[in-house]
């Protein structure tokens, strides 16, 4: 029974000629383990001469050899037929039961031939006996440990502090938001260091997080598929894809990946009208009734304020630029203002104001919304004028909504 308490720090080199049929390191009688706490330095070297097993456990039932957070080396000989492990139970985890969690390591594997690879965060747990498995976070790792299925031809497995995860491939499928969007939905996949979590960030010009999404793991197979939707910070920014790995190895500065440098957020239009459609409407030689526009999705009217100072004065101004015509036929005064018990004409280049807000400082933090949809719908009528009208053509004509801003 060989049990290194945490903080150990154990050399052991083996070398000359041996001898006996059990291995160098024998575990084979029942009851055998071997333990190796956390933050411990262990280092087992095998310079003999002769065929035999470094770690040799009992047969049929796999003796168990526990690795918790160390720094764990062992060396093979060059003799061909020298195995690293003969029916060994190989595990990852907590040895004393204080703190209780899985434990991932960085793993380096050389070969005989010299052929080296290194995965930088791994659990797994191995048997090496009659029957070979391998279960990984690392799929990769996994199908290379079971194809050295007998350990012959590994010449050092290292087990040492994970490196840092990696951001392997990002691939944009869903469209960064331009640098005046006020909301943005996109998409990204891509590859990172198997088991390590990517997190979407927002972070100001200092690196403190704006707005931070929440953490996707990248499976054994490294992919990750992640969608983010929600609105863009007030500050500029940058949005960043963070790797890091879970408690207790999450490191305190990320790996980052910056994606695209966003500038302070601008007063704009969140949604504007393309089209209002008045419908068909009965044709008559006198005035018609007044009729509003159909309202639909495409007709919301939406202001977003998103900057970060003081937020300054401004206004929606709407301004006739066509009237209403069908081929060379013209309706005048068919476009009807009707706000504040005003009801009166839409006259071209006398732009009339729906809406203003007066200067304020944010109350919280994100952009403001102000929803002018309704007050659009009841404000922009339309009354066709007595008088012959077109049949065949349908009638249209161009409105200009105006964003009036202050200087500030």
């Amino acid at each position: 029974m060989h049990d290194f308490r945490d903080n150990s720090i154990i050399d052991l080199t083996i070398n000359g000629a041996q001898n006996i049929a059990n291995g160098l390191i024998p575990l084979a009688s029942t009851g055998s383990y071997m333990k190796i706490g956390d933050d411990s330095q262990v280092t087992i070297n095998n310079q003999t001469t002769t065929n035999q097993s470094v770690l040799f456990g009992l047969s049929g039932s796999n003796s168990p050899v526990t690795i918790g957070d160390s720094d764990v080396t062992i060396n093979n000989n060059a003799v061909a037929a020298t195995r690293l492990l003969e029916n060994i139970k190989l595990n990852l985890e907590n040895t004393t039961g204080q703190s209780p969690h899985t434990i991932y390591r960085g793993v380096s594997l050389t070969e005989k031939d010299q052929t080296k690879t290194t995965y930088p965060f791994v659990h797994f747990d191995s048997t090496i006996g009659t029957t070979n498995a391998t279960n990984s976070s690392d799929t990769t790792f996994k199908t290379k440990f079971e194809s050295h299925t007998s350990t012959q031809n590994i010449v050092q497995l290292h087990l040492h502090d994970p490196l840092l995860p990696e951001i392997i491939t990002l691939i944009n499928t869903g469209g960064l938001p331009t640098d005046d969007a006020q909301k943005f939905k996109f998409a990204l996949n891509g590859t990172a260091t198997p088991a390590s979590e990517l997190t979407l960030n927002f972070l100001s010009a200092a690196g403190q997080s704006l707005l931070k999404g929440p953490a996707k793991a990248a499976a054994a197979n490294q992919a990750f598929d992640y969608q983010f939707e929600s609105d863009l910070p007030t500050q500029p920014n940058q949005i960043v894809v963070e790797a890091n790995y879970p408690a207790p190895y999450a490191l305190t500065t990320p790996v980052r990946k910056v994606l695209k440098d966003i500038p302070a957020g601008k007063l704009g239009f969140l949604a504007a009208p393309t089209h209002l459609d008045f419908g068909s409407l009965p044709l008559t030689n006198s005035q018609s009734p007044l009729y509003p526009y159909t309202k639909t999705a495409d007709t919301s009217l939406i202001v977003s304020d998103p900057r970060a100072t003081t937020r300054g004065d401004w206004a929606i101004q709407i301004n006739l630029k066509q009237p209403f015509t069908a081929g060379q036929a013209t309706l005048d005064n068919a476009l009807i203002w009707r706000k504040n018990q005003t009801t009166k004409p839409l006259v071209a280049g006398q732009p009339q104001q729906l809406y203003s807000k007066a200067a304020h400082a944010p109350i919280q933090p994100g952009a403001d919304e102000t929803d002018l949809t309704d007050l659009l719908h009841e404000t922009v009528q339309t009354q066709f004028p007595a008088g012959p009208k077109q049949t065949a053509t349908p009638y249209t004509a161009e409105l200009e909504l105006m964003l009036i801003t202050a200087p500030n």
